[in-house]
């Protein structure tokens, strides 16, 4: 008894040292050319937030979730092929047998727990989906996109030019704005109007966060654009010696960085939606392109038809190949299958994963035509699906039960245990629906970045396919578990293999559409501006809300 209300102790800290450190990690900051930055400024207030509370409650999901399962252990090894029971079933049963206290559970899990949340390696899916909701509120994207326009095709408005050009002190003439992008006096110039910007939006309370926080160093690229434009009066008049200037041009080129990071940040943290984000940036002289997304109906006709095919075949398939790994020849196997046995775990499948996926796809074509420029922060969206998928696969999955069993007397006990059984099943279809959404949204939103299709990515792309489909593979192996060990609902051999099989034939298939079927038009990847950075593997699903 001791025991146990300890362990609970020691679950509870966890918990409340989790929520802690989960936060920290998820402001931790990050790289913003070369200079470490708050992610909080690399996003409006409303997202940022939202998306801290994701990471939270995923980082407190995974620890109560590994608190509550991890006597499953034992059944899952049993589900595990063969060759691979050999190799972990002695590890288990050592576990097993030194029946380990709660408190010691508790205590190891918590230890793990806190491992992974301090540290940022390879392997680490808790920092991998973190990498999943910064690309969902574009960080870094948005920044360096920012970032990329004003360094690279910034039209200063007539306005500033002109504030600019009455400034003695900065040695600017209006002719320098219409040099060559390379001349030293264009670059200055455009700095310049950066820096009266800025100084004109300190007094604002996104300013004042931006430079009161020590991770700028706002004072010291004060001072250095003083230094640098008494460096460029003396340019001017032709004094000083040459050694003195041949510098000159590398350090206006690491100012121009710094001010462009502290208009970016600006930018993005005082806009309270996407469209005022484009209209703030137009007047400060960048244009960030359209707001108006492409149309997901070749993406999600690429989806359905690949869903459609996977609920079809998957269940045939699978049974085919149970059999002839239990020996049966080739065209038994294929060939004298149970149509009534297939047809089952077809209308099982089409309830449960295809009406659930398909009604998303649909609905989203369907706001697209409503209004095609976007409103909504992503991942309000992603929730609304989450949500949506799950309650339709329900539906679907109940449906589907009643059909397979016509003879049962339908009363609302049976329902109940019919909601009750189908229930666990929903969570695969509504990560899945999450998952190809977000990088549905990835090819068609303009203010998204691409999916990069390269050789290079080639092989995190596909980790990220494994992973993703290796997590549904586990969640549907406890549901298998839990279900058998309750129920002996799934005291055939056959029908795990079909069900394991046709969740992880459906996963896999979604999942690869998503890396390399989806692939962007080249008018659309031209507005784009900065090439998007590599997709980092991850086990679940990964922008520019910073702009929405």
């Amino acid at each position: 008894m001791e025991n146990e209300i300890a362990g609970g102790i020691v679950a509870v800290v966890g918990l409340i040292c989790g929520y802690l450190y989960s936060r920290s990690a998820f402001e931790k900051a990050i790289a913003i050319s070369d200079v470490p930055t708050p992610p909080q400024y690399l996003v409006r207030r409303r997202p940022f937030l939202l998306g801290e509370t994701v990471f939270v409650a995923f980082c407190l999901g995974v620890y109560a979730f590994a608190l509550i399962f991890y006597r499953e252990l034992p059944l899952l090894v049993q589900l595990l092929p063969p060759a691979s029971q050999v190799a972990v079933t002695d590890v288990v049963k050592m576990a097993a047998e030194s029946n380990p206290s709660l408190l010691a559970i508790a205590l190891a899990i918590t230890i793990a727990f806190f491992h992974f949340l301090e540290g940022d390696f390879r392997g680490n899916f808790i920092y991998s989906f973190r990498t999943i909701v910064y690309s969902s509120i574009s960080v870094p994207f948005a920044c360096a996109r920012v970032q990329e326009r004003l360094l690279n095709a910034l039209v200063v408005p007539t306005s500033l030019r002109i504030e600019v050009a009455n400034n003695p002190a900065l040695g600017v003439a209006l002719s320098d704005f219409s040099r060559q992008r390379p001349d030293i006096k264009r670059r200055w110039a455009e700095l310049s109007a950066m820096y009266l910007w800025v100084e004109s939006n300190r007094a604002t309370s996104a300013g004042e966060d931006v430079i009161s926080d020590p991770s700028f160093a706002f004072e010291k690229s004060a001072n250095q654009f003083i230094a640098a434009g008494q460096l460029m009066l003396c340019n001017r008049s032709g004094t000083g010696a040459s050694r003195t200037y041949a510098a000159l041009e590398e350090f206006l080129e690491e100012l121009r960085s710094q001010y462009s990071r502290y208009v970016a940040c600006l930018l993005l943290t005082q806009a309270s939606n996407r469209r005022e984000f484009y209209a703030s940036c137009k007047e400060v002289g960048i244009d960030l392109g359209s707001t108006i997304a492409e149309s997901p109906l070749k993406y999600s006709a690429l989806y359905i038809v690949t869903l459609a095919a996977t609920v079809v075949l998957g269940p045939y398939l699978c049974a085919a190949g149970y059999d002839l790994m239990s020996g049966k020849d080739f065209w038994s196997a294929i060939g004298h299958q149970k149509t009534d046995y297939i047809q089952r775990w077809l209308i099982a499948g089409i309830g449960t994963y295809f009406s659930p996926i398909f009604f998303v796809l649909l609905v989203r074509n369907l706001a697209w035509r409503v209004s095609p420029d976007r409103t909504h922060a992503s991942l309000v969206t992603y929730a609304w699906i989450l949500l949506g998928a799950f309650g339709i696969s329900i539906f679907g999955g109940v449906a589907a039960s009643i059909i397979n069993h016509p003879a049962a007397a339908i009363d609302w006990d049976q329902l109940t245990e019919y909601l009750h059984r189908n229930a666990p099943w929903s969570i695969g279809p509504a990560l899945i629906a999450v998952y190809i959404n977000y990088y549905l949204d990835r090819q068609a939103d303009p203010a998204k970045e691409d999916i990069v299709q390269t050789r290079d990515t080639i092989l995190p792309r596909l980790a990220s396919v494994m992973g993703f489909t290796g997590g549904i593979l586990l969640l549907t192996l406890l549901i298998v578990a839990r279900q058998h060990f309750e129920s002996n609902l799934w005291a055939e051999e056959k029908a795990r293999v079909i069900v394991l099989g046709t969740v992880v034939l459906i996963t896999f298939s979604l999942c690869l559409i998503a890396q390399f079927g989806l692939l962007k038009s080249s008018t659309g990847a031209e507005s784009r501006g900065p090439a998007p950075v590599a997709d980092l593997p991850h086990p679940i699903v990964a922008g520019a809300e910073g702009a929405e």
